[in-house]
């Protein structure tokens, strides 16, 4: 089995102490971080592997560690190992993830169970961003005109709520690196659930991130600052049109789920359109989320605690007991909780476009001449 790697692991390794001094701005560092950090996901790769010879089979399970490096928070998940304590005894845990990483017991905020979603698909995140930043370049660089001369003179590639790994040091180390003059990583801020939770990037979701929070996270909870209150944002109100035929695309949980930014609705054994009324969530605290009963259905809430206690469902016939609309209006949470997107912006002038990719533009193919 493969051993997890402390943090700085390389750093330390390849570099004499004379070079660390000198590396003030942590450049370097944010560098090889980067390295580390693709070097890690190989070997989780490789580590599964081992997994197709172990009866239990392929998991995912991690232990997510979060502390502070350098002043920023830092999340890492480890692979678990023979001798990882379990979830149930939180001190040692505790203790395994301090040494396994080689940093100091006060750095640490928290240590959990949890999945590394990043670990689920290989997603090459610099081909990605290398492949849109040239199809950008290209394309303006190919303007011509009066018209087009101002845009230009900067040109600024955007890319809004990118899930990625990596420090904002070492993506602005990397931007500057390879020739452009100004790099933004701004780590977003968000609400417990965006209006649109299957499509992060889609423009209804714009209100719910920000590069600040509404309320900065405090050591103690009070008026102000409350992280189990998730009914302190703006109102929205939410509808979708349901069918009770599993096949159908406006099935239940086809419609709802992942739809909306409160619940999630579970179909039991025998289902059918719950009456024309409202319903209302229950139950919900410590551990516990609020849900109700609704015609074979269960809806749940996202989250447990007590803030969607009282969250009111409303269904409406339609086409003569067919479908039903059913309708959410309530309160979002506030922009409060860090999330795990960021908002990239590059910009390059237009000189230094030309000087590091040319002038040759890609061409249309014409269509070969028939018979």
């Amino acid at each position: 089995m493969l051993q997890n790697l402390p943090e700085d692991f390389l750093y330390q390794k390849l570099l004499p102490e004379g070079v660390i001094s000198v590396d003030e701005h942590q450049l370097i560092q944010a560098i090889i971080g980067g390295y580390q950090d693709r070097l890690g996901d190989l070997r989780s790769f490789a580590g599964r592997f081992e997994l197709f010879f172990d009866s239990s089979g392929i998991a995912n399970d991690t232990v997510i560690v979060v502390f502070n490096h350098g002043g920023k928070v830092v999340t890492r998940s480890l692979d678990i190992q023979p001798d990882t304590p379990p979830a149930s005894e939180p001190v040692a845990l505790r203790a395994w993830a301090v040494k396994e990483l080689g940093i100091e017991d006060s750095l640490v905020e928290n240590v959990e169970y949890g999945v590394d979603l990043l670990k689920v698909t290989d997603a090459n995140t610099l081909a990605y961003l290398a492949a849109t930043v040239g199809a950008v370049l290209y394309e303006t660089v190919a303007q011509s005109g009066s018209v087009t001369s101002n845009q230009q003179k900067i040109l600024e590639t955007w890319f809004p709520r990118l899930k990625i790994k990596g420090t904002a040091q070492s993506f602005d180390s990397l931007g500057r690196l390879i020739g452009f003059d100004d790099v933004l990583m701004a780590p977003l801020w968000g609400r417990l659930s965006p209006r649109l939770p299957n499509d992060v990037g889609s423009p209804v979701n714009d209100p719910d991130f920000a590069h600040g929070p509404e309320y900065f996270p405090q050591q103690q909870i009070n008026l102000f600052y409350n992280p189990h209150e998730m009914d302190d944002g703006p109102f929205y109100d939410w509808s979708g049109t349901v069918s009770v035929d599993p096949e159908s695309p406006s099935y239940y949980t086809k419609v709802v789920n992942g739809f909306n930014p409160w619940v999630k609705v579970f179909a039991g054994g025998t289902v059918s359109h719950p009456d024309v009324g409202s319903y209302v969530l229950a139950g919900g605290g410590p551990h516990i989320k609020a849900s109700v009963e609704a015609g074979g259905f269960l809806f749940q809430a996202l989250a447990e605690g007590e803030s969607f206690n009282g969250l009111q469902i409303a269904f409406v016939d339609l086409h003569e007991g067919t479908d039903r609309v059913v309708s959410i209006s309530d309160r979002l949470s506030a922009i409060k909780y860090r999330t795990s997107y960021f908002d990239l912006g590059m910009t390059v002038t237009d000189t230094r476009a030309i000087e590091l990719f040319g002038t040759t533009v890609a061409k249309r193919n014409h269509p070969a001449a028939l018979g």
